[in-house]
């Protein structure tokens, strides 16, 4: 899957690759495709950022995208390295970014459209130029003559000594969206002794003076304006005749056949059944009487690009009624899904990843956009990677980072395999990962053991998982990956990789198609593998294996104990079937096993068990028997050991023995020693005693039996009760 507002460099003739987009009815349950299967970074001809730097633009940063609005199906038409003509331009109506026009070898560029390109403003907004042209010796006609509105940006063609039209008949503040902060900039001075011949236009242009506005010589290259010519109360927006009454409706771009927002030729803002909107249709209504809001979530769509739409592609997020690459600040997509919702406390922590587009990776710090010894840092302890991951083979040499401040060189040491554990906490990259790499130490990729999801939101030509040329490598080690959401698998190269080749990439969400495919190839041979004994564990299931140990299983055959593939849940202690091939841990106060995960579903109790419930301890008034299970104390106790309703084990559990003395100091028997549920003034429970000396007896509580105890304390060798009085003997302890 493809954001729709992804990125394309846009150049007419020995293009790598071009994606050609129709937008479908969003009614249509249709699959979204990625636009990156057909829109690569390498080119026949040189970068375009190199390109604009000469013209003295600046880099233009990301990628655009070539669209089509409004159609009833969604299809990628990939050409390689193949000069694109007529009709390939045919079915392009939209382009949302720029378009580079650089080092044309031939004198015309192929746009012969029966349709109204336009630029749209969608993305970041960097880069301000939208049309550059440049460096084109040969070219002689720009052929763009179906192009009629320019949303955003500005105009420059520079060094093109033999174009023709561009100048002088072409109403540019026509096209332009605003006069005022859009701007033209021509210099296609004549050089090396070229002699422009710029043939006029066909007598059936427009001419409303002196000048006829047209882009080529034929009668099908007339301009086409709707701006200049319309009634002055439909500025700023276009119009369809010069009549008060055919003014375009304000939500339309470029034109129209008609009043209404159904009859624009393109949308400002947003296209929702073919009706040209401002926003689209909310989740929630403002209720007047109620003044409160009110969902209504059956009509409310998504913003995705400049459409609306039912669902984002599962390789983006939703946000705000939105789709988008990234969360909002204090939101995360919890759990594989892809709803944004706000943090439980603080956000895991998100890192920026590397980036293709300079500025961002200028803004990240990183240096360079793959991993050094010095940008290894900025991803200590990072759960969830916000862009790309990529490990070169300059990543284990020193690298030096130059700066147009000399000052702020800085020198990346190389980088040790050793040292790429601490990538070992990401968990999501919401990129790609790629790996163009060898080092003699680097034989698996275990250092990303704990990476579950990769949800290529950008992708490196297609691919969201790239492995190549990393000769010792031996095994992948990507333990815990559950889903790639967008683009394919590239593995190639590895000439001792094993296990690669057992993987069912289907399950992991790559398809194998056009779109998503899966280009696993000339990595060591399957049968020497299996002689070498690097084949996947016996307790996994035929999805295949990161490698040979029962962890590193892509799904288990029987069970899985945590991370582990094991043949049965009942071979380890205090593990049950938690159903789904799952063995789950049972509850802390079981032993001997369980058959669910509470308390009352052990077959044995740890500690104690107080009815058919295990428990730590017994609860007040209850005793553990030698069995474990919890007894009621006698009536007359607050607790016990026992059932007895004496004091000492078996009764009341406190040590006062020494009351046993009291015959010896005072010639008084204990008789009897119960415990009660007697409360005094001060709502204490207390103990009563009884003692007889004779034929006399008397009941004393506990504080008076300690206080007569304590008097002669000093004159014998009566044991001070410990945590009843005060160490220095002044005062009880209440």
């Amino acid at each position: 899957m493809k954001t729709y507002n992804e990125m394309l460099r846009v150049l007419p003739v020995n293009i790598h690759r071009i994606a050609l987009y129709e937008i479908p009815d969003p009614n249509l349950d249709v699959e979204f495709p990625d636009p990156r299967a057909g829109c690569g970074d390498s080119l026949a001809v040189d970068d375009p950022d190199e390109f604009q730097h000469e013209l003295g633009l600046g880099g233009v940063g990301e990628t655009r995208r070539i669209s089509s609005m409004r159609r009833n199906k969604l299809h990628a038409l990939q050409n390689e390295n193949k000069t694109l003509t007529s009709p390939d331009f045919d079915s392009i109506r939209e382009v949302t970014g720029y378009v580079l026009i650089a080092r044309v070898d031939q004198d015309r560029v192929p746009t012969n459209s029966s349709h109204h390109p336009w630029t749209h403003p969608n993305g970041e907004q960097r880069q301000k130029v939208r049309i550059v042209g440049g460096a084109n010796r040969d070219l002689r006609e720009l052929g763009l003559s179906s192009l009629q509105e320019i949303m955003k940006g500005h105009i420059v063609f520079v060094d093109n000594p033999k174009l023709c039209h561009v100048e002088d008949s072409v109403d540019w503040f026509d096209i332009l969206a605003n006069n005022v902060t859009q701007s033209v900039r021509m210099d296609n001075s004549e050089q090396w002794n070229i002699k422009r011949q710029c043939p006029a236009c066909s007598p059936s242009c427009e001419k409303p003076g002196d000048v006829a506005y047209c882009w080529g010589a034929s009668s099908s290259s007339c301009q086409k304006r709707t701006k200049s010519t319309c009634a002055s109360h439909c500025h700023p927006g276009r119009c369809f005749g010069k009549g008060a009454q055919e003014c375009c409706h304000r939500e339309c771009a470029a034109g129209c056949f008609g009043p209404k927002p159904t009859e624009c030729l393109a949308c400002r803002k947003f296209d929702h059944l073919g009706a040209c909107l401002q926003n689209c249709p909310s989740s929630k209504e403002y209720d007047q009487e109620t003044m409160t809001w009110k969902e209504k979530a059956s009509q409310s769509k998504l913003a995705y690009g400049n459409i609306c739409v039912d669902k984002c592609p599962d390789n983006m997020l939703q946000d705000d009624g939105a789709c988008v690459r990234e969360c909002s600040d204090g939101k995360i997509a919890k759990n594989n899904s892809n709803i944004c919702t706000l943090c439980d406390g603080p956000c895991p922590k998100i890192c920026r990843g590397f980036s293709k587009n300079n500025d961002q990776l200028r803004r990240n710090g990183h240096g360079f956009n793959f991993i050094t010894g010095l940008n290894l840092q900025n991803f200590i302890n990072c759960t969830i990677i916000e862009g790309d991951l990529v490990i070169m083979s300059q990543t284990f040499t020193e690298m030096m980072e130059f700066n147009q401040d000399p000052s702020k060189n800085r020198l990346h040491p190389p980088v040790h395999p050793t040292e790429l554990e601490q990538l070992s906490t990401i968990r999501e990259i919401t990129g790609y990962f790629r790996l163009d790499a060898t080092h003699p130490d680097l034989r698996s990729l275990s250092f990303l053991r704990n990476l579950e999801f990769i949800h290529g939101r950008t992708l490196d030509e297609k691919f969201a998982l790239i492995i190549i040329i990393s000769k010792f490598l031996t095994s992948l080690g990507l333990d815990l990956l559950k889903r790639i959401n967008g683009g394919g698998v590239l593995i190639v190269e590895n000439r001792q990789l094993c296990f690669a080749n057992t993987v069912s990439w289907q399950r992991l969400g790559v398809s194998g198609s056009r779109l998503s495919p899966v280009v696993v190839r000339n990595n060591k041979l399957d049968e020497v593998c299996r002689v070498d004994g690097d084949t996947c564990h016996s307790e996994c299931s035929s999805d295949g294996c990161w490698g040979k140990n029962a962890t590193q299983c892509v799904s288990c055959t029987n069970f899985r104990l945590d991370k582990t593939c094991i043949n049965s849940c009942k071979e380890q202690p205090n593990y049950f079937d938690a159903g789904g091939k799952v063995c789950q841990r049972c509850h802390a106060q079981c032993e001997g096993g369980c058959s669910g995960p509470s308390a009352d579903d052990c077959t044995d109790c740890l500690n104690a068990r107080e009815g058919q419930t295990c428990v730590a301890t017994c609860g007040s008034w209850k005793y553990k028997d030698e069995q474990k299970n919890c007894r009621q104390c006698s009536a007359l106790c607050l607790s016990c050991t026992g059932t007895g309703s004496f004091v000492g084990e078996g009764g009341y559990p406190h040590d006062l023995s020494f009351l046993r003395n009291l015959e010896v100091i005072h010639g008084w028997k204990l008789d009897e020693c119960t415990c009660d549920k007697q409360v005094d003034e001060d709502s204490h429970h207390r103990l009563s005693f009884k003692f007889s000396s004779g034929r006399h007896s008397r009941h004393s509580s506990l504080n008076d039996v300690l206080k007569r105890a304590l008097v002669s304390a000093s004159e014998s060798a009566i044991r001070e009760p410990p945590g009843l009085v005060r160490q220095d003997g002044k005062q009880l302890a209440a």
